[in-house]
């Protein structure tokens, strides 16, 4: 049975985690299309150049959580259901860069008076979904969230903290996940859209 590590990438990145980031990234987008933004494709990120990886990796206003696969004779780094790997990753990305991911954040009534922050690019390899994983890594980023409140590291001072995410309709098992860590789904598009709203206040 594999145990994992759940962890936040260091800022700035080592260039074996701008590596690994970048293969699992792929691979997530390679296997899983359908659950990412239009914005985002394989093709698209695989012309990245090593530069624009590590500055994805290198802003303090988001976390980039990882979930590695932490078995005894695991070797650090490696991407795809082998020991060691990466398997999973979750990003936090705070009130100051939140209109970088296109999300239509000023959709959500609560926005003129929570910081909210967007829960983005929530993956786990298929080998190892059903394991607590996606758990896992959205308690590390909602943890993520709660030290930076603590230290009083939000751009705008607004009463309320809250995570926000864009859910599909058809992904139960997605909106299962986000519902056991406190996430309730507020308000869902026109009916020509297949994308809803998810919050969770802190």
């Amino acid at each position: 049975m594999s145990s994992y590590q759940v962890f936040v990438t260091s800022v700035p990145p080592t260039a074996e985690d701008v590596i690994s980031y970048r293969s699992l990234r792929l691979l997530a987008l390679q296997t899983d299309q359908h659950c990412f933004s239009s914005m985002y494709t394989y093709e698209c990120e695989l012309a990245f150049s090593e530069e624009t990886w590590r500055e994805r990796l290198s802003s303090g206003n988001k976390a980039i959580i990882i979930a590695r696969r932490a078995d005894n004779d695991s070797n650090h780094g490696r991407v795809g259901g082998i020991n060691g790997d990466w398997v999973g990753t979750v990003t936090m990305i705070a009130p100051e860069e939140v209109s970088d991911t296109g999300l239509p954040i000023a959709e959500l009534p609560i926005a003129e008076t929570h910081n909210i922050y967007a829960v983005f690019g929530m993956w786990v390899h298929p080998e190892h979904r059903g394991k607590g994983v996606g758990k896992r890594l959205l308690k590390e980023g909602i943890e993520w969230v709660k030290r930076r409140r603590e230290g009083g590291l939000h751009g705008e001072k607004k009463t309320e903290l809250t995570l926000a995410l864009k859910g599909r309709r058809g992904n139960e098992a997605g909106v299962a996940l986000y519902r056991s860590v406190g996430f309730e789904i507020v308000t869902v598009d026109d009916a020509d859209s297949d994308t809803f709203w998810m919050t969770c206040t802190l």
